[in-house]
């Protein structure tokens, strides 16, 4: 099952993501940083989001996620073929 970063939104609002290691535990093997990107810019982006949500737990959560979309990529999965 993909995990969206919806889950990883809500796991940094409410304290279950409370540091770099909490945070690659989530995401292991979905996503990863971007280029030049790293968990500074994760705070950044949780920062950002709350202040856009206005105080609406929905829409920080919503506004995270969009966020953590310019931090994180997905991690792409080298498919084999058997022959």
């Amino acid at each position: 099952m993909k995990l969206t970063l919806k889950p990883v939104a809500e796991s940094l609002l409410h304290g279950v993501i409370k540091s770099q290691l909490d945070l690659v535990e989530k995401i292991k093997g979905q996503w990863e940083y971007k280029e030049n990107k790293g968990f500074l810019d994760v705070n950044i982006a949780v920062e950002k989001g709350i202040k856009m949500g206005h105080g609406k737990t929905e829409r920080e959560i919503e506004c995270v996620e969009m966020y953590l979309e310019t931090v994180l990529k997905r991690v792409k999965i080298k498919k084999t073929v058997k022959g």
